[in-house]
C-alpha cells in the first residue's frame, strides 16, 4: 500500500489533502491529446480539444481546482498554438501564489513547445509577481518556482542571483537543485555539478517539497509520464543524490568515465543521508539502477552488494516495521539489472514481497530498456493486484507504451496503452484511483495514436465519491 502512494503523489500534490481535482486531470489529459493532434497536422482538432480543457476548468468552483486547473488549461492552449488564449487564461488566476504558478507553468510549456521569446516573457512575469509580494514568507516560496522558471528558459545567472536573496537555507538549496537540473538538461554538465556542490555536503535540509512540486509542473507542462517515472523511482531519495546520479549518467554517456565514477560515489554518499532505513535502501537501489543505465552492470551489482552489507550493519539488532522492505527492494533492482523478470525471482526467492514490488520491477526494466521483462512483471502485477492499487499498474503500462514508442514499436505501444485502459476499467467507479488510471490511459492512448478513444477516456473521469 505504501508504494501505491508514489504514483498517487502526482494526484496528492495537486489535491493538497483536499478533494482530488478531477477537472485539472481532465484538462491536463486534453493538453496531452492536443499536442498529439498538432503534431499530426490537425490544428483544428487541437484547438477544439484545448477548448474542452478551458471549459472543464471554467466549471470548477474550488480554490485547489482553480490553482492547478488554470495552468493546465493554458498549457492545452499552448499546445494547440493558441498563445493569446493561454495568456488570457493565466490571467484568471487571482492570487499571488496562484499567478506565479500559472506563469511558471506557462513559461515551461512555451519553452517545451518552441516559443522561447514568449517563454522568457512569462518567466519574467512570474518573477515580477514573486518579488513584488509584501509577504516575506510567501515571497520566498514564490521566488523558488519563479527563479527555477528563469533557469528553465535559459536565464541561469538571474536564477542564481535570486537564489542568493533567499534567507532560508532549505529554500535556497531547493532552488539550487532545480537550477542544476535545468543546467544538466541543457547539456551543461560541469555547470550542473558546480551548482550541486553549492548545496553543501548533503546533510543540510533541502526543500524536498519544491522538488516534488516541480515534478507536478513538469508533469503538466512537459511530460506527465516522465514525471510519474521520476516520482515512482526517486521519491524517497535525497535531492542531491538524484542530481548526482543524473550527472554521473550524463558524464558516462559523454565519455567521462572517471567523472562518472566520482559522481556515482558522491551520489551513494548523499543517499546514505536519507532519513530512514527504507529511504536509504530505495536511494541506494536507485543509484545502482542509474549506474546500470550506463551499461556498467558489474559496477551496479557491486553497488548493490555494498548496499546490502551497509544496511545489514546499520540495522543489526533492530526491528523496524519496514525492515521487511529492505532486502526485497534491493532484490527487485538486482533482478532488473541482471536482466531477469522480477516477478519470477520474487515468487521463487522470498515470501516477503508485496505484489506492488512487481510494478517496481517493471519500472526498473523500463528504465533499462527491457520491454519484454517489464511486460512480464506487469502481467503478473495485473493478475495479482486488485482494487485501487491497480492505478499504479495502469500508470506503469502507460510508461511501457512510451518506452515502446521510443523504440518505434507503435504496435507494441498501442497494445500497452490498451492494457492501461483495461486495467483502469477494473478500478471501482467514482474513486480517486479510477481518475488516475483513466488519466494515464488517456495519455498513453493519445501518444500511441488512438486520439478518439483518448478523448472518450478523458471525458469519462468523474468526481470521486467522498465518504
Amino acid at each position: 500500500m505504501i508504494r501505491r502512494l508514489s504514483v498517487c503523489l502526482f494526484a496528492a500534490a495537486l489535491a493538497a489533502g483536499c478533494t482530488l481535482p478531477v477537472e485539472t486531470f481532465r484538462a491536463a489529459a486534453y493538453g496531452e491529446i492536443a499536442r498529439v493532434q498538432m503534431a499530426g497536422g490537425d490544428a483544428a482538432g487541437a484547438r477544439s480539444t484545448a477548448q474542452r480543457a478551458v471549459e472543464a476548468v471554467a466549471a470548477v468552483d474550488t480554490e485547489e481546482e482553480r490553482v492547478f486547473g488554470i495552468p493546465a488549461a493554458a498549457i492545452a492552449q499552448v499546445r494547440a498554438g493558441d498563445l493569446d488564449g493561454a495568456d488570457a487564461t493565466v490571467e484568471l488566476a487571482d492570487k499571488e501564489q496562484a499567478r506565479v504558478l500559472a506563469y511558471a507553468a506557462l513559461a515551461v510549456a512555451l519553452k517545451d513547445s518552441g516559443y522561447p521569446a514568449r517563454a522568457r516573457a512569462a518567466a519574467t512575469r512570474a518573477v515580477e509577481i514573486a518579488l513584488g509580494s509584501a509577504d516575506a514568507h510567501d515571497r520566498e516560496e514564490m521566488i523558488v518556482y519563479a527563479a527555477w522558471t528563469q533557469a528553465a528558459v535559459g536565464e541561469t545567472r538571474a536564477a542564481l542571483a535570486n537564489a542568493d536573496t533567499l534567507g532560508r537555507q532549505s529554500k535556497r538549496y531547493g532552488l539550487l537543485a532545480l537550477v542544476a537540473e535545468t543546467q544538466l538538461e541543457a547539456g551543461d554538465i560541469a555547470g550542473a555539478r558546480a551548482t550541486v556542490e553549492a548545496i553543501g555536503d548533503g546533510t543540510e535540509k533541502v526543500d524536498d517539497e519544491a522538488w516534488l512540486f516541480s515534478r507536478i509542473i513538469l508533469g503538466m507542462a512537459v511530460d506527465s509520464i516522465a514525471a510519474f517515472e521520476d516520482i515512482m523511482l526517486h521519491s524517497a531519495m535525497p535531492v542531491k543524490s538524484i542530481l548526482l546520479t543524473r550527472i554521473a549518467i550524463a558524464q558516462a554517456r559523454a565519455g567521462n568515465a572517471g567523472g562518472a565514477r566520482q559522481s556515482f560515489t558522491a551520489a551513494l554518499d548523499a543517499a546514505g543521508g536519507a532519513g530512514s532505513t527504507r529511504a536509504q535502501v530505495r536511494s541506494l537501489g536507485a543509484v545502482a539502477l542509474g549506474r546500470a543505465q550506463t551499461d556498467d552492470v558489474a559496477g551496479a551489482v557491486q553497488m548493490l552488494d555494498d548496499a546490502e552489507l551497509r544496511i545489514a550493519a546499520e540495522t543489526a539488532g533492530e526491528e523496524e516495521e519496514d525492515d521487511r522492505d529492505v532486502p526485497v527492494f534491493l532484490q527487485v533492482v538486482r533482478s532488473a539489472i541482471e536482466g531477469r523478470a522480477v516477478a519470477g525471482d520474487l515468487a521463487q526467492r522470498t515470501s516477503d514481497a508485496d505484489n506492488e514490488d512487481f510494478v517496481l520491477g517493471a519500472m526498473a526494466h523500463i528504465q533499462l530498456g527491457n520491454a519484454r521483462q517489464a511486460e512480464e512483471d506487469l502481467t503478473a502485477a495485473a493478475a495479482a493486484i486488485s482494487g485501487n492499487d491497480l492505478s499504479l499498474v495502469a500508470a506503469a503500462y502507460a510508461s511501457l507504451a512510451e518506452m515502446r514508442l521510443s523504440r518505434r514499436d507503435r504496435a507494441g505501444a498501442r497494445r500497452a496503452a490498451g492494457r492501461s485502459l483495461a486495467i483502469a476499467d477494473r478500478i471501482a467507479e467514482t474513486t480517486e484511483d479510477k481518475v488516475i488510471g483513466l488519466y494515464f490511459a488517456a495519455v498513453a492512448l493519445a501518444r500511441s495514436g488512438n486520439v478518439v478513444l483518448a478523448l472518450e477516456t478523458a471525458a469519462r473521469m468523474q468526481k470521486p465519491a467522498r465518504n
